[in-house]
């Protein structure tokens, strides 16, 4: 793993990058696709062990999947903390997984993608 200015990789791919919401808090935000990310034998989603102790680490407080346009899902870093469970298959690098249920989903209505969009 190697951090460039705010954004994250892991062997050479971008994860993610670091940023603040409009109230100040400091999250992680990774874009996720779900044909190709999600767990479906845990009913969730997954972070790098490293990326995730590097997130704790820089103080970080929430991690935002988002998930393709329209929606994003939020969980805490404590969460990932309580609820996620060591994941490891190879060639992969060792994961956390998170339930979706422990993930607030925020989605965009039609108007707000729209207008986002220009």
């Amino acid at each position: 793993m190697r951090v460039v200015g705010s954004e994250v990789f892991v062997d050479e791919r971008k994860v993610g990058w670091l940023t603040k919401t409009a109230e100040g808090t400091k999250i992680f935000v990774s874009p996720r696709i779900r044909s190709t990310h999600f767990f479906r034998n845990f009913q969730g989603w997954g972070i790098s062990k490293e990326v995730y102790a590097y997130l704790r680490l820089v103080g970080v407080e929430e991690i935002h999947l988002k998930i393709g346009r329209a929606v994003t899902l939020i969980s805490t870093i404590d969460n990932w903390e309580k609820h996620s469970v060591p994941y490891q298959r190879e060639p992969y690098e060792s994961q956390l997984i998170l339930p979706e249920m422990y993930m607030e989903k925020q989605e965009l209505t039609l108007s707000q993608l729209m207008e986002w969009r220009g």
